[in-house]
């Protein structure tokens, strides 16, 4: 019985080992101190590591987490180590055998001696590994994604901006025109109303381009009479200087 139990044991953890090394996904199975047991290939790639039974190798110590130097018992010992999600995930799962999903979490890695800040997604789920349970942890490189969300967003709220100074000029030009509308009323009103009789020509050619009713009445002509006329119109030819009155000259 037990030889035929071995052997069931033995049959699971292969098939475990064989799926875990097919997936595309980056995945590990740790203990319950974080302890890698196994790593897939795309983990490998995903870290540039690989498993050694020489070199015992924590979760920090795959993803180069930064915190795991800054005791010298290495990854798990630091007081940042007791706050990290992962590190935390892997206690609980292994504990309670029950999963954590769908989990986003910045870390601080250590490449090439520099400190560099790197997005992982991931997940933890028990599973029974040399017929013990263990955690089994799917990880994958969400740096890139979180970059192009954080720029979409940074777009997005630039376009905002944007929206909202082009309403903000909008409004000022519809100000504008009002007020040019209400002083062109105003003028309009103070120039046909006036007592005195007003004029007024083109500075090149001396053509009138509009006048009062109160001129009107003093040359006693329709305005239609006067408007697209020359401005000497308005004087006696004794008056005119080269069919130009002194006063317009001058002006």
């Amino acid at each position: 019985v037990e030889r035929a139990a071995e052997k069931t044991l033995q049959h699971v953890t292969t098939n475990l080992q064989a799926i875990i090394a097919a997936s595309p996904v980056g995945m590990l199975v740790a203990d319950a101190d974080a302890n890698v047991l196994l790593i897939n290939p795309a983990a490998e790639r995903l870290f540039g590591k690989t498993l050694s039974e020489r070199e015992p190798m924590k979760c920090g110590d795959l993803i180069l987490c930064a915190n795991r130097a800054l005791e010298s018992g290495g990854c798990g010992y630091s007081t940042e180590c007791s706050a990290c999600p992962m590190f935390g995930a892997i206690r609980k799962v292994v504990t309670t055998r029950h999963g954590v999903t769908q989990q986003e979490t910045e870390v601080c890695v250590d490449i090439s001696g520099a400190p560099v800040m790197r997005w992982f997604r991931w997940g933890v789920e028990p599973v029974m590994f040399n017929g013990r349970t263990h955690a089994l942890m799917a990880i994958d490189d969400a740096t890139g994604r979180r970059h192009a969300l954080a720029e979409v967003s940074r777009l997005l709220d630039q376009s905002d901006r944007d929206r909202r100074a082009l309403l903000n000029i909008l409004e000022d030009q519809r100000r504008t025109e009002k007020i040019l509308v209400e002083s062109e009323t105003r003028y309009r009103q103070l120039f046909d109303d006036a007592q005195d009789g007003i004029a007024l020509a083109d500075a090149l050619t001396g053509v009138l381009v509009d006048c009062n009713q109160a001129l009107c009445r003093m040359v006693e002509r329709d305005k239609t009479e006067l408007v697209g006329q020359r401005q000497s119109i308005l004087h006696s030819q004794e008056d005119l200087v080269n069919g130009v009155s002194p006063g317009f000259r001058r002006h």
